[in-house]
């Protein structure tokens, strides 16, 4: 039993146990091995509780072995099965953190505001067959009542909630905002043309994603440099794929594609207006 943060477990992985459950939209509770690419799970987005799509799983076995920590919160009777590398919110934390960071007295955010905040009152250890990771637009899922990212930590090396640089606020390089900014071509891939290019058949293939597997080697490149030059990778990093991640918000969001298109559109109509009236001057 753990009664603090978890000092014993060690996992490079983001991922919950086979005995996890979401919430399926036309289904209800899912268990997390029989989660399916283009299932609909409940989520949180700035408007409260929403439906997304699970585009991919990240990481994906039903053979591979695995430590999770079993987060018991109140009013709950079963825990969150989690690796302890995986994020989660944490009230108090304007990031996500490791799992393997929380502690016994925090309190978590919870997936229904109708109900009293989930307090965390014990934390065990269990290993088990089965790691499924999956993957949702906003990066966010929940998982038996609490709100958890999609993406992980690397806590071994650095700090349990950003790639830390000298003078910068820990939230511009917060390692949830770098998973996600990574996997938005892949997003505009499985979301803007079609699931299937992301998972051809309905069961997953066993491992990593192909698009995790990268950033993964990504991952452990970076850190074997040092700290100048790691900052150097992380600028050019977000000044490469930040045009991505924008582009991929006005392609799958209605809401920001319709923003855009006024925008352009009154932009475009000001800009035709001012040629004619500098013309009419000139006569």
């Amino acid at each position: 039993d753990f009664t603090g943060k978890c000092q014993a477990c060690s996992s490079s992985k983001a991922c919950f146990s086979s005995l996890s459950h979401a919430v399926v939209e036309g289904k209800g509770e899912v268990p997390m091995e029989n989660l399916r690419v283009g299932d609909r799970v409940l989520t949180h987005g700035a408007g409260g509780p929403k439906f997304e799509t699970v585009y991919e799983f990240g990481d994906w076995s039903r053979k591979e072995d695995a430590t999770f920590l079993q987060i018991y919160v109140g009013g709950q009777n079963k825990p969150l099965e989690i690796t302890p590398d995986h994020l989660l919110y944490v009230q108090g934390n304007m990031l996500p953190i490791a799992s393997g960071e929380v502690q016994v007295g925090d309190t978590l955010v919870g997936g229904n505001p109708g109900l009293p905040s989930p307090k965390v009152e014990r934390i065990e250890s269990v290993s088990r067959k089965g790691i499924y990771a999956p993957l949702t637009p906003g990066g966010n899922i929940i998982v038996d009542g609490i709100l958890a990212s999609c993406y992980n930590s690397q806590s071994e090396d650095w700090s349990p909630q950003a790639a830390e640089v000298d003078g910068i606020p820990n939230f511009v390089f917060s390692w949830h905002l770098i998973s996600h900014v990574w996997l938005a071509p892949r997003r505009l891939i499985c979301l803007g043309l079609s699931l299937k290019l992301c998972q051809p058949s309905e069961i997953p293939d066993e491992g990593l994603s192909d698009w995790a597997e990268v950033g993964e080697g990504v991952a452990e490149f970076y850190a074997r440099q040092s700290a100048v030059f790691r900052a150097a990778v992380l600028v050019t990093f977000f000044a490469l794929m930040l045009p991505l991640f924008a582009l991929e918000q006005v392609v799958l969001s209605p809401p920001v594609l319709l923003a855009a298109v006024v925008a352009a559109s009154a932009a475009y109509y000001f800009s035709r207006r001012s040629t004619k009236h500098s013309s009419k001057k000139l006569l």
